[in-house]
C-alpha cells in the first residue's frame, strides 16, 4: 500500500469519526440523515448521495435525503424496490453493492430518478433498522469509477452509525413525547381539559390532524367520546358533531375493535373503509388515514384514541410505537393512580421542563423540588426537602396573602396568582404560580403540586410598555401645552420689539422691554424642548454619516464639559448611514454630555463611542419601541455616580431632576428622548449607583447615498420689500403682529383668519401675489392643503409656513420635504423679516413644483 492509499485511508477513518460526532450531537430524523449524505458525498468525492427509506409494508422507497438531485425531489421522488433499482437489489442481498459501470450491469435495472441524472457509477449500503431495515445509502457520479474496498467499508459503516442513530432519535422521540404528556396530565385541572393537552400534543408531534379519546361508558359495555381535539382543518366541528352521541360495543368499528383486542389498528384511508360508521363524515372533513392506539392501564384497556390525518397513507410501523408508547401514559388519568406512582413516572420528565416544580405533603412540607427550581432560586434539593415554601417569603406580601392561599388549596381547588420570592443570595425574584391539590382514590387531599413560571423578564417589558405610554400621554399634553404657549410668545416677542423701538435707548423703560423680550426667548426655549420630547416639532432629515456629526463636535464638546473631565472618542469604522436631521444629532450628543459632565462634578472621563448595531427580534422583543434589523448605536458613558433604579425609571420624564432647584430644568434628557423617538429610534440606559452611565441610542440604517453636511447659513438681513403678501392664520393676535411687521418692513400684506376666507382674498386680488405666508395647522384645512390649492390658482406662489407644531401636517414625523420652507413659532420681528425675504429671493429651481 503506497503513501496515497494511506492517506486515503486516514481520510476515510476521519470522516467515521467525525460522523460519530455528528450522530452523537445531532437530534432529530432529518438532522442525521442530512449529515450522512453531505459527509459521504464529501468525502468519496461523488457529485451525488442519498437516504432512500423503506416505505410501509415493503414498498418503495422514499428519497429522504440527499446531495445533487434536482430540486424538489427530495421528500417526493421514490425508486421500485427489488430488481428494479440499485436500492433495491442492495436490500435484498442485504450487502453493500458496487457498480463501476451501469453499461455492463445486468443485476438490477436502473430507475428513473439515476437514468434522469446521467449516474454511471455508485454504491449503496443498507441502513439497519429493527424489525426490517430502515433503507439505503447511497453515493452516485455519473462517470465510470472504481471504488476501493476502504470505501465500501467506509460507506457500511456510516449506514450503520445511520440506523442506529435513527433508531436512538426514534426512542429519544418516544420518551419525549411520553413524558410531555405526563406533565400535561400531572398539571391538567380536569379530566377534559387533561384529555385536550394529550391530544393537541400527540397531533403536534406526529403531524396528524384531528384526535379523540373514547372511554369506557357508564354501563361498562360500550365506548363513548370524551375529548376531540383538532386543528383548524376543513368541516373539523361538523366531524365532531358527528361523533357526538355515537357508542360502540367491544368489537364494532374501529374504536371498538382495539378495545377488544387491546392493539393498535391502522386504515389507510377511513373515507373509504367498508363498515367505517363515519366515513362519509370523514370525507367531507378531508380525513383518510386513520389509527386507533389503546389505552391501557394495570393490564386493561380503559380507553382508546383514534388519529386522523389528511392524507392516505399505509401502514406506517415507525409511527405506531410511537404514538402507543405515548398513550401508554395517558392510562393513569382514567384509574387516578396515587400520586407517588405520579412521582415515579414523572421525575425525569420533571427534570427537563423549563418551569420550577414543588411538591409538598398536604401539611406544607416540602418532597420533591426539580432542576428547574434550583436553578431560578439558587436552593438545592438538599437545601429545602423536609422544609416548608416559607423559605421562599420575600417579605413583599403579609401574611393575609399567604392565609388566602393556603385557604384555597386546603379546601381543594386551584390557586393561580403572582408572587414574589426570595432566593438563596437574598435577591427578588416575580414568578406566576399555579398550586393545586392532589388526591387520592378516596378523594383526600394527599400532597401540592406547584408549577411556577419565572415572569421577571415579563413584567419588566410591561414595565417599559407602560412607561412608553405614560410618555407618549406626556409628549401630546406637553406639545399641545406648547403650542399654545408658543402662539402667545409670539405675541409678546413680537410685541417687544416693537416696543422697544418706540422708547429711548437708555433708561428704565428700555431696560423693562429687554428684560420682557430676553424672558420670552427664554420661554421660547422651553417650549422648543418640549416639542421636541413630544415629537411635534419639524425636522430636515438627511442621509449623514454619524462620525462626521460627532467629530465635527469634538472641540465644541471638550470647552462645553471643562478641563476637568478627559473625552475619548470611538468612532467605529465602517459606519453605516442614517437618515437624521444633523441639527438634532448633534442636539442629542449636546445634551447626554451635559447630563454626563452634570454628572461628574470632580472630575472624570466621558466617553463617545459610535458603532454598527444588528438589533435582532429578541432585542426588540424584551424593549417596546425598539425595532428589530441593522442599526447606527451612539453610545455617551461617563464615569460619575450613576443611577438607581428609580431613577433610571423616569430619567426621560420632562422637568425630572435630581439636580438642585435652579440646577436645570429637567428637559435635556426628555429633548434627546424625543429627538430619538422622531427619528424611529431607541434609547435605553446602563446605569447602577457607584458605577457611572452610559446611554445607548439606535438609529434605524439607511441604504441611500449620504449627503454632504451643510455649513450654517448664519444671519441673514432684515431687508424689507414691496411684494405683497397673504397672510392666513387664525390667531388674531399673532396675525395682527405678524401684520404690523411685515408692513413696517414694506410689503403690501393682504391676511385672512381662514383658509376658506383665504381662497376669497386671493380670488378677489387682481393684482399679483408674490407669497402665501400661512399657519400650518388651522381649522376647515391645513396649511399645506391651502397651499396647494393656490398654488394651482396662482402658479408661482411663494410659501412659507409658520407653526408652533407641525405633528404630521408637512410630512411623516414632522420631517420636511426638501424646499418646503418652515419658520418656527415663536418667532422674532427679524426672523419673520429674514424668513420672508429668503424665500421670496429664491431662484425658481429652488422652489417645490416650480421649475
Amino acid at each position: 500500500m503506497n503513501a496515497d492509499d494511506l492517506g486515503h485511508r486516514e481520510r476515510l477513518c476521519t470522516a467515521e469519526a467525525e460522523f460519530a460526532r455528528h450522530a452523537m450531537a445531532a437530534s432529530g430524523r432529518a438532522m442525521l440523515m442530512d449529515e450522512a449524505v453531505t459527509l459521504v458525498a464529501r468525502t468519496l468525492d461523488v457529485e451525488f448521495s442519498k437516504v432512500l427509506e423503506l416505505l410501509p409494508q415493503g414498498g418503495d422507497l422514499l428519497l429522504q435525503a440527499g446531495v445533487g438531485w434536482r430540486p424538489g425531489l427530495v421528500g417526493r421522488a421514490t425508486v421500485p424496490p427489488e430488481a428494479a433499482s440499485q436500492a433495491g437489489y442492495t436490500l435484498l442481498r442485504h450487502d453493500t453493492v458496487v457498480v463501476e459501470d451501469v453499461r455492463t450491469e445486468g443485476r438490477f435495472a436502473l430507475p428513473a430518478l439515476l437514468r434522469d441524472h446521467g449516474i454511471v457509477a455508485g454504491m449503496s449500503a443498507v441502513i439497519p433498522g429493527g424489525e426490517r431495515p430502515f433503507g439505503v445509502l447511497g453515493i452516485h457520479t455519473p462517470r465510470p469509477r472504481r471504488f476501493s474496498a476502504d470505501e465500501a467499508h467506509f460507506l457500511r459503516h456510516v449506514a450503520d452509525m445511520l440506523g442506529a442513530a435513527l433508531a436512538r432519535a426514534d426512542e429519544e422521540e418516544r420518551h419525549r413525547l411520553s413524558w410531555a404528556l405526563a406533565l400535561q396530565i400531572s398539571t391538567a385541572r380536569d379530566l377534559p381539559s387533561g384529555l385536550l393537552a394529550v391530544l393537541e400534543e400527540v397531533c403536534r408531534v406526529t403531524g396528524w390532524v384531528y384526535g379523540e379519546i373514547w372511554g369506557i361508558a357508564t354501563d361498562g359495555a360500550s365506548l363513548r367520546l370524551l375529548s376531540p381535539w383538532h386543528t383548524r382543518v376543513p368541516a373539523g366541528e361538523q366531524f365532531r358533531a358527528a361523533s357526538d352521541g355515537l357508542t360502540f360495543p367491544r368489537g364494532q368499528d374501529l374504536p371498538g375493535r382495539v378495545w377488544a383486542s387491546g392493539r393498535p389498528e391502522w386504515i389507510p384511508d377511513v373515507s373509504l373503509a367498508p363498515g367505517f360508521v363515519r366515513a362519509r363524515a370523514a370525507a367531507e372533513a378531508g380525513f383518510k388515514a386513520g389509527m386507533g392506539i389503546p389505552i391501557v392501564s394495570g393490564g386493561e384497556t380503559v380507553g382508546v384514541s383514534v388519529l386522523f390525518t389528511s392524507e392516505p397513507a399505509a401502514r406506517d410501523p415507525r409511527l405506531i410505537p410511537l404514538v402507543n408508547a405515548a398513550f401508554a401514559s395517558v392510562g393513569p388519568l382514567f384509574t387516578q393512580k396515587r400520586l407517588e406512582d405520579e412521582h415515579t413516572r414523572l421525575a425525569e420528565a420533571l427534570q427537563q421542563v423549563g418551569e420550577a416544580v414543588v411538591i409538598t405533603a398536604a401539611d406544607g412540607t416540602i418532597v420533591y423540588v426539580n432542576s428547574a427550581f434550583e436553578r431560578v432560586s439558587s436552593y438545592s434539593a438538599a437545601d429545602v426537602l423536609g422544609r416548608t415554601p416559607r423559605v421562599l417569603k420575600s417579605g413583599k406580601h403579609d401574611n393575609a396573602f399567604y392565609e388566602r392561599l393556603w385557604g384555597t388549596i386546603t379546601q381543594g381547588q386551584v390557586w393561580r396568582g403572582e408572587m414574589t420570592n426570595r432566593r438563596k443570595d437574598g435577591s427578588l425574584y416575580e414568578v406566576e404560580h399555579t398550586i393545586a391539590p392532589v388526591r387520592d382514590a378516596a378523594g383526600s387531599i394527599t400532597h401540592f403540586i406547584a408549577i411556577s413560571k419565572d415572569i421577571g423578564e415579563r413584567l419588566a417589558v410591561e414595565a417599559q410598555l407602560r412607561q412608553a405610554q405614560k410618555m407618549d400621554a406626556v409628549g401630546q399634553l406637553t406639545g399641545g401645552i406648547a403650542h399654545d404657549f408658543n402662539n402667545l410668545l409670539t405675541v409678546i416677542l413680537g410685541r417687544s420689539e416693537l416696543l422697544g423701538q418706540l422708547v429711548p435707548a437708555e433708561g428704565p423703560p428700555h431696560r423693562h422691554v429687554k428684560l420682557i423680550h430676553q424672558t420670552a426667548e427664554r420661554a421660547a426655549g422651553l417650549t422648543r424642548q418640549l416639542l421636541a420630547f413630544s415629537r411635534l416639532q419639524a425636522i430636515a432629515p438627511r442621509v449623514v454619516d454619524l462620525n462626521e456629526v460627532v467629530g465635527g463636535m469634538a472641540q465644541m464638546l471638550r470647552r462645553l464639559i471643562g478641563e476637568d473631565i478627559a473625552l475619548d472618542a470611538a468612532l467605529g469604522a465602517g459606519l453605516w448611514l442614517v437618515k437624521a436631521d444633523p441639527h438634532q444629532l448633534e442636539q442629542v450628543v449636546m445634551n447626554l454630555a451635559i447630563n454626563a459632565r452634570d454628572a461628574m462634578p470632580h472630575g472624570g472621563r466621558l466617553r463617545v463611542e459610535t458603532a454598527n448595531a444588528e438589533l435582532d427580534e429578541a432585542f426588540a422583543r424584551q424593549r417596546p419601541g425598539a425595532t428589530a434589523g441593522p442599526h447606527v448605536q451612539l453610545a455617551v458613558s461617563d464615569t460619575g455616580g450613576g443611577m438607581d433604579e428609580a431613577i433610571r425609571a423616569r430619567v426621560f420624564e420632562p422637568f425630572f431632576t435630581t439636580k438642585e432647584p435652579g440646577k436645570g430644568t429637567g428637559l435635556g434628557l426628555s429633548t434627546v428622548y424625543g429627538i430619538v423617538k422622531q427619528h424611529d429610534g431607541y434609547i435605553e440606559i446602563e446605569s447602577a449607583p457607584g458605577r457611572g452611565a452610559t446611554f445607548r441610542v439606535y438609529l434605524p440604517r439607511t441604504e441611500a447615498p449620504a449627503e454632504p453636511l451643510e455649513p450654517d447659513a448664519g444671519g441673514r438681513s432684515a431687508a424689507g420689500g414691496s411684494e405683497t403678501i397673504l397672510l392666513v392664520e387664525d390667531e388674531a393676535e399673532v396675525r395682527q403682529i405678524a401684520h404690523e411687521i411685515l408692513t413696517a418692513l414694506g410689503y403690501r400684506v393682504l391676511e385672512a383668519g381662514r383658509p376658506a376666507e383665504a381662497v376669497g382674498v386671493l380670488a378677489a386680488h387682481p393684482g399679483p401675489i408674490h407669497l402665501l405666508l400661512t399657519d400650518v395647522v388651522m381649522p376647515e384645512m391645513s396649511g399645506p392643503q391651502l397651499a396647494a390649492r393656490l398654488t394651482v390658482e396662482r402658479p408661482g406662489l411663494r410659501v412659507l409656513f409658520v407653526s408652533g407644531y407641525t405633528a404630521d401636517a408637512l410630512g411623516p414625523r414632522g420631517a420636511l420635504a426638501p424646499g418646503v420652507a418652515l419658520l418656527q413659532k415663536p418667532f422674532t420681528a427679524e426672523a419673520l423679516a429674514a424668513k420672508v425675504r429668503e424665500v421670496l429671493d429664491r431662484r425658481p429651481s429652488e422652489v417645490p413644483g416650480q421649475a
